[in-house]
């Protein structure tokens, strides 16, 4: 085996396989889930940079290395050598222009995820927030100053970063036995709504009893009005909304909501979703560069 075919079976420059970012199995089901699923976008746009640059700087040491091993070889060999690392000295810089080109809309889709990950941690911790239970006050003492009935929240504060196990690894939700890998991409993410009063003795309503003093759980509000307490409860309501793309396409636009009755809003989510739109095309632009190593084919290549 000459040098140079030696040389040539070392390389492998197809800088990736252009897909999809997303796991189709994932099942979003907690704000804790949403945000360790949007990390991982991050972590695969991530590696396909790291992949392309790899790769481009492997193609530029290879066409180094042909240089080299033709250098002592036939006038034949050299004007074949200089052929195939001209090629592949132009796969190296388009694979550099490719990654250049793209680096914008990669920042500002990284950037899109860091928000929106914050978020649902943000969320996770928000969703403990409550009305804490206040006990019965005397009917004469409920508006009096220092005896008047006051609404307390009440934050359960973690111990450990938010959506952070007890083994120190991120809370994650059970990813789905089986997907339709054909089935259209989409972001799930949990909302907060505020939550509403419900009926008569239920949470986050005035309770009345027939002693003061007495704690909120445990009894039955009555249609005494010897003294009054506050029923607690949770402030908000947590839900998951589901963003899908229009199209089983990967350049298919998210469908846009704009309900603005939650946190983060409708607006809030599809500005976002833009730029992990963009992301996601420009880590398939990148991800489809290749290099042609063969040869023959580079021979009777009209460009060069």
């Amino acid at each position: 085996m000459s040098k140079l075919a030696l040389v040539l079976t070392t390389l492998t420059l197809q800088l990736g396989a252009a897909g999809t970012i997303h796991n189709k199995k994932a099942q979003i089901t907690t704000a804790c889930g949403a945000s360790d699923y949007l990390r991982g976008l991050e972590i695969k746009a991530g590696n396909a940079v790291r992949s392309a640059l790899n790769k481009a700087i492997q193609a530029a040491t290879t066409a180094t290395k042909i240089k080299v091993a033709v250098a002592s070889t036939s006038p034949e060999n050299q004007a074949a050598g200089r052929i195939i690392v001209a090629r592949i000295d132009e796969g190296a810089i388009r694979a550099m222009a490719t990654i250049l080109a793209e680096n914008e809309a990669i920042n500002a889709g990284v950037s899109a995820i860091g928000r929106l990950a914050g978020d649902q941690e943000v969320i996770a911790e928000l969703h403990s927030l409550k009305i804490a239970d206040v006990p019965t006050v005397a009917a004469a003492s409920v508006t009096a100053e220092g005896t008047h009935l006051k609404i307390t929240p009440k934050l359960t504060i973690a111990t450990k970063p938010a959506c952070i196990a007890d083994d120190n690894s991120r809370k994650k939700d059970k990813e789905k036995d089986d997907a339709d890998m054909n089935a259209p991409d989409a972001i799930s993410l949990a909302v907060l709504t505020a939550a509403e009063p419900v009926g008569y003795g239920g949470a986050l309503t005035v309770c009345s009893h027939g002693t003061p003093n007495t704690q909120i759980s445990g009894i039955s509000c009555a249609g005494s009005q010897a003294s009054f307490g506050i029923k607690g409860g949770m402030v908000f309501a947590t839900s998951i909304k589901k963003s899908t793309k229009k199209e089983p396409k990967l350049d298919s636009e998210y469908n846009a909501d704009t309900t603005t009755n939650t946190v983060p809003n409708g607006p809030t989510i599809p500005a976002e979703l833009k730029h992990l739109l963009e992301l996601e095309k420009a880590v398939a632009a990148i991800s489809a560069i290749s290099v042609e190593t063969d040869a023959a084919t580079i021979t009777k290549s009209s460009d060069i």
